[in-house]
């Protein structure tokens, strides 16, 4: 987007979200292009009507930029969500709010399943 903001890498987690579409709490009816980090608005473009597959045909990364010039990263992704509309502000600030998905621990998986067949065991008995 070309948003020149406060650069983040401060070794915290960070939320990034873009969203392409109609933003009603940013008192517009134009298609945009719009970037948040920690559920705060960063920046917006207007997009004229465009999708997000006529704006650009170059790659797009994850934790990368498309500049050759530019450092690469060293990100922790460890939530990627796809949605088929555009967040209004207040879901993405929200989203924010509640925090990443929780993951239960891979050990905290395998007790479960532990005590599941246990308890299969013990009701055919």
């Amino acid at each position: 987007m070309g948003e020149n903001g406060p650069e983040t890498y401060d070794g915290l987690q960070h939320q990034y979200v873009l969203t392409v579409g109609l933003m009603e709490c940013l008192c517009t009816d134009e298609m945009l292009i719009s970037l948040y980090i920690d559920g705060k608005i960063q920046g917006t473009h207007i997009i004229d009507g465009r999708t997000i597959g006529g704006i650009e045909n170059t790659f797009a990364y994850l934790g990368r930029s498309l500049y050759p010039g530019d450092a690469w990263q060293v990100v922790k992704i460890n939530e990627f969500n796809i949605y088929d509309t555009a967040l209004d502000c207040a879901a993405v600030e929200a989203n924010y709010l509640a925090g990443p998905v929780k993951v239960p621990e891979p050990a905290t998986m395998v007790l479960l399943g532990l005590g599941s067949l246990a308890l299969l065991r013990r009701r055919k008995s």
